[in-house]
């Protein structure tokens, strides 16, 4: 049976885990809505065709695939957090049915 201590470590291993895919979402988020933002109003500016409206369109698509893989992402960190606290929680409740709770390593 598992210690107190090491349910609390996988515990926050997971929900570190979790944070670094937050991290990570909001980051691709931040590309996504930032930079080809921008690089696609600097684009329409200075390029005018059938070319370049089929590349903004392009870019557009591709700008709204980021952003939903950033939202699956934060869905996956969001589930990860949740299967952790119901793991901690009933690992938690077993200790305690079975008297133990200490910090033994």
């Amino acid at each position: 049976m598992k210690t107190r201590w090491e349910i609390e470590l996988e515990y926050n291993r997971a929900t570190g885990q979790a944070k670094e895919l937050e991290n990570i979402a909001s980051e691709m988020r931040g590309l996504a809505s930032d930079s080809l933002g921008t690089i696609t109003a600097n684009l329409a500016q200075g390029w005018k065709g059938e070319n370049a409206s089929l590349y903004i369109q392009k870019v557009g698509e591709r700008q709204e695939q980021m952003k939903q893989t950033a939202s699956g992402i934060r869905e996956i960190a969001a589930a990860i957090r949740e299967e952790a606290e119901k793991i901690r929680s009933l690992e938690l409740s077993r200790l305690t049915e079975h008297g133990g709770g200490g910090h033994s390593f």
